[in-house]
């Protein structure tokens, strides 16, 4: 028994409707590519070989179209596709060029024995750690020094005071006074003994100072402007 068909205008009508509301509610790619044969896909899909004779259907929104060629051509292009309508999309495959890596060169191989470390002080390094400070130790040594030679010169004040002290001071049983070129000789010895006994001090001082300063970036601010130049702070 053969089927019946109903091939009805009403039936037909209704059909024709429907294709119609679906293609405002999906858009469509005319895709075309340069190269003949290349593998055609949209969002990873393959639809095709280039060249496509329809157009595909896609919903609306943003879609990858790419073109694969056997030779390892390719080209990618995103396009976004609007209900009912209908984007072009040209493809121009194009091969691929796969980046060429490049060795460096090998790093020179330092000998650690050959060649000392650096230390992070220049002056260190060329000059030894000593001689970083070399104005602080000349100060130190001064100090040493002079603090000696007021000691030495404290001392014989002292010895020539008790000599003369006993021999025609107020201790002996003498009734000859002291000379005066003796009492000088010791007014002389006191006066150098305090003399150096200063310069000490001021050279601990200075020795002090340079301890913190020597070294180290100074900077020089000034405070009574750049035309006077007399007044200025240090900073280090």
């Amino acid at each position: 028994m053969a089927e019946v068909k109903d091939t009805s205008p009403e039936l037909t009508a209704e059909a024709r409707k429907s294709v119609a509301e679906l293609k405002t509610k999906v858009g469509s790619l005319l895709i075309e590519c340069t190269t003949a044969g290349a593998e055609i896909g949209v969002d990873g899909k393959l639809v095709g070989l280039a060249p496509l004779a329809n157009s595909v259907r896609v919903t609306p929104g943003n879609h990858q179209v790419t073109a694969r060629y056997s030779t390892g051509a390719l080209a990618m292009k995103d396009v976004n596709v609007r209900a009912g309508t209908v984007e072009t999309v040209v493809l121009r495959p194009r091969a691929v060029v796969e980046p060429v890596a490049v060795t460096p060169p090998p790093a020179p191989a330092i000998d650690m024995e050959a060649r000392p470390a650096k230390s992070a002080h220049p002056a260190e390094a060329d000059e030894g750690w000593w001689l970083g400070r070399k104005w602080t130790w000349v100060a130190a040594g001064s100090t040493v020094v002079i603090t000696g030679a007021a000691a030495f010169f404290g001392a014989q004040m002292q010895s020539r005071f008790d000599s003369l002290h006993s021999s025609c001071g107020s201790a002996s049983q003498s009734t000859v006074a002291c000379s005066m070129s003796d009492i000088d000789s010791v007014t002389t010895l006191k006066n150098t003994a305090n003399i150096l006994w200063a310069l000490a001090g001021a050279a601990a001082v200075t020795t002090g100072i340079l301890f913190f300063v020597e070294g180290r970036p100074v900077i020089l601010a000034p405070l009574a402007g750049q035309s006077t130049g007399l007044l200025a702070s240090v900073r280090y």
